[in-house]
């Protein structure tokens, strides 16, 4: 099968962002960056197998864009870690690819993706 790229759909966008900060704790990775227009957006991928940050356009494919994000479908990576038994089959991991226009590309295998500071949200007046 072929490599198929499914644009992730969010209210954050990667293209013309500053430099990701990328931290990796106990199964999770956090990713910080500002976008362009200045807002802050962070994400926290759950259940990391791996991840990896490539600078400049190594890592882009000429079936997507270099600006957007996505989740990689039948992806030879993922393939490779289920085949090895990093992760089982049965685990609902995904390839996400998140494209950096301006600084690289960040690969991460997860079984979710959760969008913790939303740039266009409200603040919260009850506190909750």
């Amino acid at each position: 099968m072929e490599t198929r790229y499914e644009p992730l759909g969010g209210s954050f966008s990667t293209a013309d962002a500053e430099y990701p900060q990328v931290i990796s704790e106990r199964g999770c990775l956090r990713v910080t960056f500002r976008d362009w227009r200045e807002k802050l957006v962070t994400l926290l991928f759950h259940d990391v197998a791996a991840f990896s940050w490539d600078d400049g356009d190594a890592a882009v494919d000429a079936n997507h864009r270099d600006d957007c994000s996505y989740i990689v479908h039948d992806s030879l990576w993922l393939a490779r870690h289920r085949e090895v038994g990093t992760l089982m089959p049965s685990e609902g991991h995904r390839h996400y690819k998140l494209c950096f226009n301006t600084a690289g590309v960040l690969q991460v295998l997860a079984s979710r993706l959760e969008l913790l500071a939303e740039p266009n949200a409200a603040p919260d007046p009850a506190g909750t």
